[in-house]
């Protein structure tokens, strides 16, 4: 397969995998009560954690459908692409960060398991779809688009 069908292929399977947790935003208050008891006894039933877990499925589910939106066109959402795996390698050093001086953590080690285990999942994926993009693109998105040439710039029309 060439790169661009293995990014696409990933953009996807992650994709689908995120939407797959639009109907955590639905689902009774006892369930989510159980789901959450079940990854982390400690953690008291109230509203707001509720409301939480609600709002982390709703953001996988909108970033679900914007990788799905990107694996239909690669080349022309690659910066998309780009802004959108820094924002998630941002997003998760923060979170790991956030989560290393809290030693509730580290007691907790079914809850341990999952958050270091979803990093690193997030980071080799992260590491992979942006080696797959820069071989597809082989430049420098960073850069403006006049100097590469782009489809959309008025030098490439003429």
């Amino acid at each position: 397969m060439t790169a661009e069908r293995w990014l696409k292929f990933l953009l996807r399977l992650n994709g689908c995998g995120a939407v797959a947790f639009a109907p955590a935003m639905f689902i009774p208050h006892a369930w989510l009560a159980w789901c959450i008891g079940h990854v982390r006894p400690v953690l008291p039933d109230l509203p707001l954690v509720s409301f939480l877990a609600r709002e982390l499925a709703g953001f996988y589910v909108l970033l679900g459908i914007l990788l799905l939106v990107f694996a239909s066109d690669a080349r022309r959402y690659a910066r998309p692409i780009l802004l959108t795996m820094v924002w998630c390698w941002l997003l998760g050093g923060a979170l790991l960060l956030a989560g290393l001086p809290n030693g509730a953590l580290l007691l907790d080690h079914r809850f341990f398991r999952w958050l270091y285990w979803d990093m690193i999942y997030g980071a080799v994926m992260t590491v992979a779809i942006l080696t797959l993009l820069h071989r597809i693109t082989r430049t420098n998105l960073w850069e403006s688009p006049e100097k590469y040439g782009s489809s959309d710039s008025p030098s490439a029309k003429e």
